[in-house]
């Protein structure tokens, strides 16, 4: 654990949160909100303070989709003992890099 200098003030740092439930969830991780500033996304907001959920995430989990679509379409695939479609974790590695080769780097920037 790192030790704080006497009279040394403590760390403080912000927490973006986007769902009054992160706080109960961020509280477990950490132990504690202490020395933490709360902010808070607002509804309809996103758009304007995530650019980078709207922009690269939106393509990654289309393309993702789409690509594990295709695959379900192809045949016959292995079930879990409820009944459920159950890909490989090689299969989602590998859409999940085909997903990903759709954001170009400009996307990101």
């Amino acid at each position: 654990m790192e030790q704080k200098a006497r009279g040394a003030p403590e760390k403080q740092g912000m927490l973006l949160l986007d769902h009054l439930t992160d706080i109960s969830h961020q509280k477990q991780k950490t132990g504690s909100l202490k020395n933490r500033h709360l902010g808070f996304i607002l509804a309809g907001m996103t758009s304007e303070l995530e650019v980078l959920d709207v922009m690269a995430n939106a393509l990654f989990k289309n393309h993702l989709k789409q690509y594990y679509m295709e695959w379900l379409l192809i045949g016959d695939h292995a079930l879990t003992p409820a009944g459920r479609i159950k890909p490989s974790m090689l299969l989602l590695c590998q859409c999940s890099i085909m997903a990903g080769q759709h954001i170009s780097p400009e996307v990101i920037v």
